[in-house]
């Protein structure tokens, strides 16, 4: 009978390394290094440090050894190690001197990441002999106890990702006494006496599987008894020396035993101003149900998103490039936001990551990331849209790595759901109920009030400021300076991301020219209630091309919509694509009815000048009703069937993700 090889790592030897290498001894041909020599195994390899590890494992490999398995604890390199290394040992040292934190997960990375550059392949225990993962449940006849607050629970989890420990003790007052490089028995031998007390192990979560997964066995139980301990609680993957045995012992002497999934964690990812008003809407919605509010998030938002419990890695103000050429001015930004968001998955290990729009920038961190060991589910909100394009299938083909999607439209979903990839709808998120805050609008700015409001949206992105404010100021200018016009008032809604770029733009064209100033005013509408409110409020509006055209669609605010992009990017874009218009709202109702009228005036490239956007806003004042009444199908084509829009996400995104470990 032939057997695999497989090169065993051994670092302390106890009852669960010895029944490990009893279980392999039957499956493999093995070659056992080790620190120790407690085991006195024919043809074992001796070493001193475990920084020698490579060196062995290099003149294996020339015996045709490729497979290793690590278990067991292994210390750290001593000072001494470090700075007076034998030879062959610098490239492990170097390796790991370089990690900024030199934790046991940053030591095991870089050997990690040595051992694979020379064609190892690392296994761990848990893929090789999963049954000695302890199941994530009660074992024993007793409960844990009730006093167990999930709070401190979490808090225990999140030293734990910090690289310090897998063992904490939990006392019934509330307090924790972390584990230290001293160990787990010292930690329980130190606990307070007559205090009330669990002990709970975690899988560090972000370190790989490959390397110190934590262990539990009958003589910690037994330490946790003579302490006067109430029980474990293990989270995550922990192996356990042999659960009958330690369950039977744990119901003789009135113990509980109880594994406990991780607290989910995941990455959301969200580039500009409208994937954070997502973003938001989508964790607001989450933080209404007990599994939702328990998911642990990180990543890269903005502000709504922060609402939430959440930190961007990164601010998004900047995130908002669209077209060949901005994108080539901007390759540093890109460059360093891809690299932030792939190391941050990788050190984490979430089981998903969801991304929010930018479909074109999130694939590529989820292809870089998965060649560096990622193993997650992909999920996306807001589809590719892939629908616009001449070559549909050569863009589908982009994004075959998404395992699900979650798009505004069904007819989205339904292109994605043909080429095999689980897709649903859940509407535009421009229909989802907001606080109507007119009065209070109105208290704010009282020069509002009694007037007729023209707003100008010239987009969330610094370079559309750039490229559509001043011929907005400038057909505005000519807007009020008309006899008729002395009732109306000119208001930019403007995002903090782009207030600095408006104001520039803004104060440059009105000069001292108090009049005008008085007459055009700059608003501050990071919160939605409040620029929403001021859509309510307006009667007309020249805005930029994007998320913001379905807003003020829904609202009732005719409007002509413009956009200017670089002329190369233009160029390639007019080839690519293959919509007869740029606003979504003039596309849907296209799509639906090819022979319609477009809902909104669209004004693009070299047609938007001054006198275009001035001549169309008289043509739409001349025609007002009309232009009104083509408005009243607008929340039919953005919601189609779907009532509860963030409600069905939230639900549907939580049924997907409980059968992800």
């Amino acid at each position: 009978m032939s057997f695999d090889r497989l090169c065993l790592v051994l670092g302390t030897v106890g009852p669960l390394e010895k029944r490990v290498l009893r279980l392999l001894q039957k499956k493999f041909n093995l070659c056992v290094i080790s620190c120790q020599n407690e085991l006195k195994l024919e043809g074992q390899i001796l070493i001193k440090s475990v920084l020698d590890i490579k060196k062995e494992l290099n003149k294996l490999s020339k015996e045709g050894y490729e497979e290793v398995l690590f278990i067991g604890k292994f210390d750290r390199p001593s000072l001494l190690e470090i700075f007076r290394p034998r030879i062959s040992t610098i490239r492990s040292i170097f390796y790991y001197i370089t990690r900024s934190n030199r934790g046991d997960n940053n030591l095991f990375e870089a050997i990690e990441c040595l051992l694979i550059k020379e064609g190892w392949k690392l296994r761990s225990v848990a893929t090789l002999l999963p049954n000695l993962l302890g199941k994530r449940k009660l074992l024993t006849k007793r409960k844990s106890p009730s006093w167990i607050n999930t709070n401190s629970l979490k808090d225990i989890e999140e030293w734990g990702r910090l690289d310090k420990g897998q063992s904490a003790i939990l006392y019934k007052d509330g307090k924790i006494d972390y584990e230290t490089r001293s160990g787990t028995d010292v930690l329980i031998n130190d606990s307070k006496d007559g205090k009330d007390f669990v002990l709970v192990k975690i899988n560090k979560r972000g370190q790989t599987d490959k390397f110190d997964l934590p262990a539990l066995g009958l003589a910690t139980l037994s330490n946790v008894k003579s302490r006067g301990g109430s029980g474990i609680i293990y989270i995550g993957d922990v192996l356990l020396e042999d659960s009958i045995g330690m369950a039977k012992y744990s119901d003789i002497h009135k113990l509980s035993l109880e594994g406990r999934d991780p607290s989910p964690r995941g990455i959301i990812l969200a580039s500009e101003a409208s994937g954070d008003i997502v973003g938001g809407l989508f964790l607001n919605s989450l933080s209404k149900s007990t599994v939702g509010s328990s998911i642990d998030w990180s990543g890269i938002g903005g502000i709504n998103m922060e609402k939430h419990n959440f930190k961007s890695l990164v601010s998004i103000d900047r995130l908002g490039i669209m077209g060949i050429a901005e994108v080539v001015k901007h390759l540093v930004l890109i460059r360093r936001t891809i690299d932030i968001a792939v190391d941050h998955i990788v050190k984490v290990s979430p089981s998903f990551v969801v991304s929010i729009d930018g479909p074109s920038l999130w694939r590529r961190v989820i292809r870089i990331a998965k060649a560096k060991g990622w193993n997650g589910r992909w999920i996306q909100i807001v589809s590719p849209q892939v629908w616009a394009r001449r070559d549909v299938d050569g863009e589908l083909s982009k994004y075959t790595q998404i395992d699900r999607l979650f798009s505004y439209f069904k007819f989205e979903a339904d292109i994605f759901n043909d080429k095999g990839i689980e897709a649903s709808s859940f509407g535009h998120y421009a229909t989802e109920k907001v606080e109507d805050k007119k009065s209070e609008v109105l208290k704010r700015y009282p020069i509002l009030k009694d007037k007729e409001i023209l707003l100008l949206l010239p987009g969330s992105r610094k370079f559309e400021v750039k490229n559509m404010l001043l011929p907005m100021l400038e057909s505005s200018k000519r807007w009020l300076d008309l006899s008729d016009h002395d009732n109306y008032i000119v208001v930019i809604p403007t995002l903090s991301s782009v207030m600095g770029e408006t104001k520039k733009i803004y104060n440059k064209f009105i000069g001292k020219n108090k009049t005008l100033r008085g007459r055009l005013k700059i608003y501050s509408t990071d919160d939605k209630s409040t620029r929403y409110s001021l859509f309510r409020l307006s009667k007309l509006c020249v805005c930029s091309s994007g998320s913001v055209s379905s807003e003020l669609a829904l609202y009732g605010v005719p409007s002509v919509v413009v956009y200017k992009l670089n002329k190369l990017t233009y160029f390639i874009a007019k080839r690519k694509l293959s919509v007869k218009y740029i606003s979504l709202v003039n596309i849907l109702q296209n799509y639906k009815d090819k022979n319609s009228e477009p809902i909104f005036r669209e004004l693009l490239q070299g047609e938007m000048t001054t006198e275009n956007i001035y001549r169309n806003l008289i043509e739409i004042e001349l025609n007002y009703k009309q232009e009104v009444l083509k408005l009243s199908c607008i929340e039919e084509l953005l919601k189609e069937s779907h009532k509860d829009g963030f409600k069905d996400l939230s639900r549907m995104f939580l049924n997907y993700i409980k059968n992800i470990r």
